[in-house]
């Protein structure tokens, strides 16, 4: 069975894709002047990006204000994991400098993610949902996979993230023979992700996973349910 660092690890880079992908929403938002189809095509390169199906329940933009949420944000299992999602996040909330948005580094002034939670299932080959998932989004952000998308092929763009919440996260595991366990998540906050300079989004997922894996200890045993 994966370790928790390495199943919070998975989730983190699918979270950073997550909070790149509404900026570049919001470019497509000002040339289409519909937030209907900017929902649309955030949905499509999310899908793209983890290889599964993902669902924005409602977006919201403040193009003004360089502000976007999305809520009831969930990412689907891939075959054959019987679970419906793999995770799903109540709210994300993304502010930018806009004034960087066509430079590097971007700077992010606040990512606020709520009530995140991630259902891990254990196929027979040992291999994760959240696993199945995470390498699909690495090798996209390496633009390894067939078909990458432009967006995803910028390993140049450096991130400035000025305060990052994530808030009320739980973690379910299915691993059968072993039984199931449920916890809750400590919340975690940063400041200051990339320096002054920025740093790639792998690096930032790196610094967010230190804390949220300490954020993840003990979590599992808190709520420990029969086996099956």
């Amino acid at each position: 069975m994966q370790s928790i660092p390495g199943i919070v690890k998975r989730i983190v880079i699918v979270a950073v894709m997550l909070v790149v992908l509404p900026v570049s929403g919001a470019v497509v938002y000002v040339l289409l002047s519909d937030a209907s189809l900017v929902k649309a095509v955030v949905e499509a390169m999310a899908t793209d990006f983890t290889g599964v199906q993902v669902h924005i329940g409602k977006m919201e933009l403040s193009l003004g204000a360089g502000r976007g949420t999305l809520s009831d944000v969930t990412i689907f299992n891939p075959p054959p994991f019987k679970a419906e999602s793999a995770i799903h996040l109540g709210q994300l909330t993304v502010a930018i400098d806009l004034s960087t948005l066509a430079g590097s580094p971007l700077v992010v002034r606040e990512v606020a993610v709520a009530d995140p939670e991630a259902v891990l299932e254990v196929g027979a080959d040992g291999r994760s949902n959240l696993q199945v998932i995470g390498e699909h989004a690495k090798a996209e952000m390496r633009g390894d996979t067939a078909g990458t998308s432009p967006a995803s092929r910028h390993p140049g763009r450096k991130l400035v993230v000025d305060r990052l919440d994530i808030t009320g996260g739980r973690l379910a595991v299915a691993a059968p023979p072993h039984g199931a366990s449920a916890g809750r998540l400590a919340d975690v906050h940063l400041t200051g992700l990339g320096g002054d300079d920025g740093a790639p989004a792998m690096v930032i997922a790196d610094a967010v996973l230190s804390a949220v894996a300490k954020s993840a200890d003990g979590a599992l045993p808190a709520e420990r349910t029969a086996k099956p």
